[in-house]
């Protein structure tokens, strides 16, 4: 695991590869203890030409079951929204947001309806979903040869 931070559970376990054009690129591990643990997840951050009064897009480009993430990979966080401010914009505090809704789902405000639903009312099999997702999409191996092709390589050990 690459560790950006002694102190908190979170702000571990992600690589920048750096900026291209207005989009921040990187890979996000699934934090310890979650469902998503072991996962590997290429995300694009998008910065808006008017970054100073809107906020920034989190997109997954790895597949992720989470009532949270859209079928596009379009994250809903607060802080990403009706909650966003130009001093959350720093991407250490995006990427925490986001490590911590991997963690603590918010069914109740969902944009993936089949995941809220499944994880109100069968956590096992939510857990499940998800685990077959790390395994067939989140795989180090499949993230890594994703990257490759935009010249990219995790360094996670």
């Amino acid at each position: 695991m690459l560790d950006n931070s002694k102190n908190n559970k979170y702000s571990k376990g992600y690589q920048i590869f750096g900026l291209i054009g207005d989009n921040l690129y990187g890979v996000l591990e699934g934090p310890p203890k979650t469902f998503y643990e072991y996962g590997f997840y290429y995300f694009i951050i998008i910065i808006p030409l008017n970054y100073h009064t809107s906020p920034q897009k989190f997109y997954f480009q790895t597949k992720i079951f989470h009532p949270n993430i859209d079928e596009f990979g379009l994250v809903s966080v607060d802080i990403l929204q009706n909650q966003w401010s130009p001093a959350q914009g720093r991407f250490e505090i995006i990427i925490y947001s986001i490590q911590s809704l991997l963690d603590d789902p918010n069914p109740e405000v969902f944009v993936n309806e089949s995941a809220a639903k499944l994880y109100k009312e069968n956590i096992k099999e939510y857990e499940r979903v998800v685990r077959k997702y790390v395994s067939d999409y989140a795989n180090f191996d499949a993230v890594q040869k994703e990257l490759k092709k935009m010249n990219f390589e995790m360094e996670f050990n």
